[in-house]
């Protein structure tokens, strides 16, 4: 009797641990089924996002006429940065550079020139160069005085006086005097005593030479020498060689 209610004893227990195993299983799978539909609502919400901030982006397109800008600048620097690896900037700008370098250090050399040699500005190298056929060899001394253009310090007469020794050298010319002996005597242009022949001008067309001196020099015949000729330098006598 006693072994027969023991085993329904064990059998009762058997049952309750069973319902207690079936407790928690079923516990655990509704604990999963909530987790899985959690994570479905969030999928859910993410996509419902995205497709807000999808509608909220062409909104803002809509509204922002200036939106396409940005784009169309990368775009841009991208093409430029590409020009410049297939090297096409240095053959677009490369001359013009050339050119201006060209153009600087000639006015540079022009000006050295200038200040070394005060007379040479007698030359207008920015005028256009005559043709050939209109081309003359001479050349000439000059008187220059302290109010002349770039006169240099050691030129203290009047202009009073550089037109009367300017005349006393055509005298002398008219009786006989060589040209190259009164270049050496009386011109005061530097080195211009030095030159072969004395004051050589070498050729030069029209538009060369300031204008006073440029009709006097063209007026001439070769061999032939003009009268006193006034220029912003000073007073000069000219003589055409060719």
């Amino acid at each position: 009797m006693a072994d027969l209610k023991k085993h329904d004893d064990d059998l009762a227990a058997d049952r309750d641990l069973d319902d207690e195993a079936r407790r928690r299983r079923l516990k655990a799978a509704a604990a999963r089924e909530e987790l899985e539909e959690e994570e479905d609502d969030e999928e859910e919400e993410e996509e419902e996002e995205e497709e807000d901030d999808s509608d909220h982006e062409g909104d803002d397109r809509e509204n922002d006429p200036t939106w396409w800008l940005p784009h169309a600048v990368m775009g841009t620097l991208i093409f430029l940065g590409i020009l410049g690896v297939l090297g096409v900037f240095p053959r677009v700008f490369g001359p013009k550079k050339a050119a201006v370098e060209s153009t600087t250090g000639a006015t540079t050399a022009a000006a050295a020139a200038t200040a070394a040699n005060p007379a040479s500005s007698l030359r207008l190298p920015t005028r256009p160069v005559a043709p050939p056929g209109d081309t003359i060899t001479a050349q000439h001394l000059l008187v220059m005085h302290k109010e002349g253009m770039r006169a240099p310090p050691g030129i203290t007469r009047t202009k009073d006086e550089a037109k009367k020794r300017a005349e006393e050298a055509l005298d002398k010319l008219k009786k006989g005097t060589a040209f190259d002996a009164l270049v050496k005597e009386y011109t005061d242009e530097p080195g211009s005593k030095d030159k072969t022949p004395p004051g050589d001008l070498g050729t030069f067309g029209k538009g060369r030479m300031v204008p006073a001196f440029e009709t006097a020099a063209f007026a001439l015949k070769p061999n032939e020498t003009s009268g006193v000729v006034e220029s912003p330098f000073g007073f000069h006598i000219i003589k055409r060689l060719k």
